[in-house]
């Protein structure tokens, strides 16, 4: 059981992210996206999220879009 609740979160963060990834283009129009909708989420919900996706706060928010550049520094010592 402590698995399952361990690992939960993962697929779900996968499960949204992949929603996001095949059904969400911001190119798209409103009724295009509406088109689009997985038959689990249900229409306000669905709304709820294209609403989201659009919004500036998404922006500004989602770690993807903000500029975080890791510095790794790889050596190799074959001594």
């Amino acid at each position: 059981m402590s698995f399952v609740l361990n690992t939960s979160h993962i697929k779900w963060k996968d499960w949204k992210s992949d929603l996001k990834r095949y059904k969400f283009d911001a190119a798209l129009t409103d009724a295009q996206l509406m088109k689009r909708r997985d038959s689990r989420i249900s229409e306000a919900d669905w709304k709820t999220l294209i609403t989201y996706w659009r919004s500036s706060a998404f922006e500004v928010s989602h770690p993807a879009n903000q500029n975080c550049s890791i510095s790794l520094q790889h050596t190799l010592s074959w001594t």
